[in-house]
């Protein structure tokens, strides 16, 4: 689609010399003419600057920070998980469980009320990247939606973002995590996680989601 006209079309001769206020007229229709059409005569879109390159760290948000009676919901769905984490020998972790400390980031809050969070255990065993689950709380229940439950399985990380919205209340997010690029070392890893069927599993991340985060 070509967007133009003429101007000499808006004013004939014999018209008066136009004043102050239709000159700002006339500048104000051409700004917008030149920003709706370039140089094919198609309409921009908003380039996608902020791609996994708005962060949020997890550990800014202890979970102490919510409400008692969430702490309390958040820990007893995830309370299985992370026993089974803790009684593993091989991970050499001598934690009580109410000794661990978690960081909680909401997610969204639905108009039912029903609200999720991505929930992080940051141990020193772990290194930089944590546990990461995503927590599904509603009136009357509430549920580990990723990744599976009861394994003692989680997502891993430091920071979080969510990515996208979508018209089932679950968006996409992206789980920031320090990794090695093969010359040697650190470099940020993007792991992607989109809800399919009853939890969220790891998805391909959107095309350029590698080098926003790197480019922090």
């Amino acid at each position: 689609m070509t967007i133009g006209f003429s101007i000499s079309g808006m004013i004939p001769a014999s018209s008066p010399k136009p004043s102050a206020m239709n000159r700002q007229v006339l500048t104000a229709i051409l700004s917008c003419a030149l920003f709706l059409a370039d140089a094919n005569g198609q309409t921009k879109g908003a380039p996608p600057h902020s791609l996994c390159s708005q962060v949020s760290m997890f550990d800014e948000h202890p979970i102490t920070s919510l409400p008692v009676s969430v702490q309390r919901r958040i820990r007893e769905v995830l309370h299985i998980d992370i026993l089974a984490i803790v009684h593993d020998p091989g991970m050499g972790i001598d934690t009580k469980w109410p000794d661990v400390k978690l960081d909680a980031i909401q997610i969204l809050q639905h108009p039912t009320g029903r609200t999720l969070y991505a929930v992080h255990w940051g141990h020193p065993q772990f290194g930089v990247n944590g546990a990461v689950w995503i927590v599904e709380l509603e009136k009357n229940r509430g549920r580990n939606i990723g990744p599976a439950s009861k394994t003692g399985g989680s997502f891993s990380g430091w920071g979080m973002q969510v990515l996208s919205a979508s018209d089932d209340g679950y968006p996409e997010l992206m789980f920031a995590s320090k990794g090695y690029h093969e010359g040697g070392g650190g470099e940020a890893e993007a792991v992607c996680a989109r809800k399919t069927g009853s939890i969220y599993i790891i998805a391909a991340c959107p095309v350029g989601c590698f080098d926003q985060l790197n480019a922090r």
